[in-house]
């Protein structure tokens, strides 16, 4: 699963993770990645036509 933001807060990302552990589930902490990315990178990792 790929969840985009802005840029959270510690925080906020705390509350968001325990909202959505609360409608789908815990999550494998193993599993977990939290990157914050800039535009480009971010424009260029959606965005099909950018992959080879």
């Amino acid at each position: 699963m790929l969840i985009r933001t802005n840029t959270l807060s510690v925080d906020q990302r705390t509350k968001l993770q325990a909202e959505l552990q609360s409608k789908i589930g815990k999550f494998d902490a193993a599993k977990t990645q939290i990157d914050t990315v800039g535009q480009t990178t971010g424009n260029s990792s959606f965005n099909p036509h950018s992959w080879r």
